[in-house]
C-alpha cells in the first residue's frame, strides 16, 4: 500500500494483511534498508539495532556485502521462521505493550511495494538482496548529531 494510501488502510490492518501472514517478526527492512557508516565499517538495517561490521574479505567478490552481511542474513532467517532478533528489542517492547500499539517494523515495512515484500519472503534468507533505501556516513564526522547515528563510535573510533 505505502504511505500514500495510509488514510485507505490503517497501519492496524496493514500489519494484519501484510505482516502477520509472512511472521510475527518480519520487518522488511531487513531486506530492502541499511545505514551503513563508512568511515568505521559498521552497518545496519534502521536506527534501533546496533551497526555490526562489514565483512570487508567478502566485498572484492560481493560488493552487495556492504549490506548483505552474514549477520544481517542471519537476521533475516529468524524473521522468516517467525523468531525476534535480539537486536530489534525497541520494536518487540512497543508490540508488547498491547494490540493497538504499533511498532517501527510496521513503519520499515509499509514504505515498500506489497509485491518487494513478497519476493524477500519467497527468497531462501541467504539471498543478496538489493537495497532500496540507504542512509550513509562517508566519514566519522557528522554534522548533523541525531541521536540515532551511533556518535560513540565516530568520536571514540
Amino acid at each position: 500500500m505505502g504511505r500514500g494510501r495510509i488514510g485507505v488502510e490503517t497501519l492496524h490492518l496493514y500489519k494484519e494483511r501484510v505482516i502477520d501472514p509472512i511472521s510475527k517478526s518480519y520487518c522488511a527492512a531487513k531486506w530492502y534498508n541499511a545505514t551503513i557508516w563508512l568511515g568505521h565499517g559498521q552497518t545496519t538495517s534502521c536506527h534501533h539495532p546496533p551497526g555490526h561490521w562489514i565483512p570487508l574479505e567478502e566485498l572484492e567478490d560481493n560488493p552487495s556485502a556492504i549490506h548483505n552481511t552474514p549477520h544481517k542474513k542471519k537476521m533475516r532467517k529468524m524473521m522468516q521462521e517467525g523468531e525476534r532478533p535480539a537486536e530489534c528489542e525497541y520494536c518487540w517492547k512497543v508490540e508488547d505493550m498491547g494490540k493497538n500499539h504499533i511498532s517501527d517494523r510496521v513503519f520499515k515495512t509499509e514504505i515498500f511495494k506489497d509485491e518487494d515484500i513478497q519476493k524477500s519472503v519467497d527468497m531462501p534468507w541467504d539471498d543478496n538482496v538489493n537495497l532500496k533505501t540507504l542512509e550513509i556516513s562517508f566519514d566519522r564526522a557528522c554534522n548533523f548529531k541525531c541521536s540515532y547515528c551511533n556518535q560513540r563510535l565516530a568520536q571514540h573510533g
